[in-house]
């Protein structure tokens, strides 16, 4: 004899037994799980959704800010061949302008000379 045969013929069968899983908490009806499990998929679907909208204008707008970047540099360059070619002089930290490699270890005499070479 089990354990919850002993158990069920001394104290009898009562409230809180599941037949086949002993005493304890009754799990919860299917139908409970499966109403959750899908109010949770739900919410999973609409978080994918919103992230991948946030992607697409987060990489909408980097594409915007690189074209509007690659245009000022584009300006600033020809603003600056134009003052050098006129006969303006120049202190040398405008001559090295900002580029999107500014971390390299390129000194500002490097970028100075190559920028006077372009000009």
């Amino acid at each position: 004899m089990s354990v919850d045969d002993i158990v069920d013929s001394v104290l009898g069968t009562r409230c809180g037994y599941v037949k086949g899983l002993g005493y304890g908490p009754k799990p919860k009806s299917f139908k409970a799980s499966e109403t959750r499990t899908y109010e949770l998929e739900e919410k999973l679907k609409k978080t994918q959704d919103e992230l991948q909208t946030c992607q697409t204008k987060f990489e909408t707008t980097t594409t915007q800010l690189e074209g509007k970047l690659d245009t000022m540099m584009s300006n600033y360059s020809q603003l600056l061949q134009f003052l050098v070619s006129s006969g303006t002089q120049l202190p040398p930290s405008i001559l090295s302008p900002l580029t999107p490699n500014q971390g390299s270890n390129e000194s500002h005499a490097e970028s100075t000379e190559g920028l006077e070479r372009r000009v």
